[in-house]
């Protein structure tokens, strides 16, 4: 009798686990969604070189300041997430950039006073290659596209305790999930949720998936748990 009732008591807490730690995740989701809301200017994927996309925000910084456009060009991010790297047999975490060839600018629209100015102050920057979309008609980025941009790097911060949380839970709700490697999925939580995806690899251990998912018509490799894909004909 003890032993069915310790076990009815985890299994409460396991479950209380996961209702906290899922609300946790829209909360911080729609605290950043807000936040964005109610940012002014509009949101712009700038193409940069390949692995010089902190060089290329620190040069528009500079120009920023140079021709003085800072009530024309607001913020410039680089999104970034953690990831293990493994060299000489030792594995180590380091900071990665999401979308290589990509920084985001948040500026005037194309319709407001001080476009051109801040359109040329971004696209004579050294690195920058031009804006996503036609050369004169940049294509503005959706608030969810942004999200989908910053939200993985702010959940890394819940830290390793919310992180051991989540592995856990996932343990308690899939048992064996077969995905195989170039399967079609379809992502249904996270910030990437609505997105179709294939299948990169799969580690049956942590049970963890990664998926390259197609963002600026590129595809980005992204790190989900079992819950948060489904099988295309499901």
């Amino acid at each position: 009798m003890a032993k069915t009732k310790i076990t009815t008591e985890l299994t409460k807490s396991s479950k209380k686990k996961a209702v906290s730690s899922e609300d946790k995740v829209k909360e911080l989701y729609a605290k950043k969604e807000a936040e964005l809301k109610d940012l002014p200017g509009i949101w712009f994927a700038v193409h940069s070189y390949a692995g010089h996309e902190n060089q290329v925000m620190q040069a528009l910084h500079a120009r920023i300041r140079t021709q003085e456009v800072e009530d024309e060009i607001f913020e410039i991010i680089t999104p970034t997430e953690k990831a293990e790297v493994t060299r000489a047999g030792k594995t180590k975490v380091v900071e990665k950039v999401r979308i290589p060839g990509f920084i985001l600018v948040r500026m005037v629209g194309n319709d407001e006073e001080g476009w051109d100015r801040a359109w040329s102050t971004v696209r004579q920057t050294p690195g920058v290659t031009g804006f996503l979309g036609q050369a004169d008609q940049p294509i503005p980025l959706t608030l969810q596209e942004v999200l989908n941009m910053v939200m993985p790097g702010l959940l890394q911060e819940f830290g390793e305790d919310e992180r051991k949380t989540d592995e856990e839970i996932t343990k308690s709700r899939v048992g064996s999930t077969s995905f195989s490697e170039g399967e079609p999925v379809r992502v249904v939580g996270g910030p990437f949720e609505g997105n179709e995806a294939t299948v990169s690899s799969i580690d049956q251990e942590r049970h963890r998936v990664v998926v390259m998912v197609s963002i600026f018509g590129r595809e980005t490799p992204v790190d989900l748990d079992f819950t948060q894909v489904v099988k295309m004909d499901v």
